[in-house]
């Protein structure tokens, strides 16, 4: 009967052990899939602030066209 239960005991252990194990893995899967998504909103951001710029150069040369119009009239 003693032998049965360390049996039973180990076979728990086992599969505790087993399922942390893939816990662990799930986790770094997970972690990494954070770290990429980070890194392609950096690009977005970088992305996005280097549109930023070029709208602002964009208006101010439409502003600077509309003053010389302006002086030309």
């Amino acid at each position: 009967v003693e032998s049965i239960s360390q049996d039973t005991l180990n076979e728990s252990f086992n599969l505790i052990q087993s399922m942390l194990q893939d816990m662990n893995r799930k986790i770094d899967l997970l972690a990494q899939r954070v770290d990429d998504f980070g890194k392609k909103l950096d690009i977005v951001d970088k992305r996005l602030g280097g549109l930023a710029r070029r709208v602002n150069k964009v208006i101010d040369i439409i502003f600077l066209l509309r003053l010389l119009h302006d002086l030309v009239k």
